[in-house]
């Protein structure tokens, strides 16, 4: 009876030991992980302290073009709050969908605005970087 009990503690262990290795990253996976981390940060700073220019160096299309911002537009507000509260991946890790919520007001009215911002974010594995893929928001449309 506990030869039995010790064969099938032992196997749940293995089994159990088996399922845990299967959340560790590679260190390719961690350096892409801390890499994208890194590039998420860096924008969003950038859009909250209005360095708009600065922000605008993570577009880059996967593929065709990105028209890039009209940074005019961007001097008529004020970013007041910049949080991202979810992300999803692809199975490949190499792709993201991040959704930020950015709050502002237009300089001239006060008047305080939200919107939600969904982005696509991807890595070059030639350069070693993410990148936008996807639009910056425009806030005069909002």
């Amino acid at each position: 009876m506990n030869v039995v009990l010790l064969r099938s503690l032992s196997l749940s262990l293995a089994v159990l030991l088996l399922c845990a290795c299967g959340h560790f990253l590679t260190p390719k996976e961690q350096r892409r992980e801390k890499a994208l981390v890194l590039a998420t940060d860096s924008y969003r700073k950038n859009m909250r302290w209005g360095n708009f220019e600065e922000a605008a160096g993570y577009l880059r299309a996967k593929e065709g073009e990105i028209s890039g911002p009209n940074m005019e537009s961007f001097s008529h507000y004020k970013i007041t709050g910049y949080y991202t509260n979810e992300q999803q991946r692809n199975d490949a890790g190499d792709e993201v969908r991040v959704v930020a919520h950015i709050e502002y007001y237009e300089l001239d009215t006060g008047v305080a605005r939200t919107l939600r911002d969904d982005q696509y974010w991807w890595y070059d594995e030639a350069s070693q970087r993410w990148y936008l893929g996807s639009r910056m928001p425009e806030l005069d449309k909002h």
